[in-house]
């Protein structure tokens, strides 16, 4: 069974507007994509970046889980 470590991109940290606010948002697009691979059958991890300080705060997962696969959601905005 191939497994998948999900994340998203969004680090709450670096939007001085939300992290003043400490309104998080749950990454629901990523929460999604993970329960449709598992129902297909992956075994699926998620790594949530909302409130991590350094991006490579990743590794240790990594070197752990060691996935098969690993995906980052991209967010995009409008102005």
């Amino acid at each position: 069974m191939e497994t998948v470590l999900f994340s998203h991109s969004y680090f709450m940290r670096f939007d001085p507007k939300q992290w003043v606010t400490g309104q998080p948002y749950p990454p629901l697009a990523t929460i999604g994509a993970a329960a449709l691979l598992r129902e297909n059958g992956f075994r699926v991890g998620l790594f949530d970046t909302m409130f991590v300080e350094d991006p490579e705060e990743v590794r240790p997962l990594l070197e752990v889980q060691r996935p098969d696969f690993l995906w980052f959601m991209m967010m995009g905005s409008t102005i």
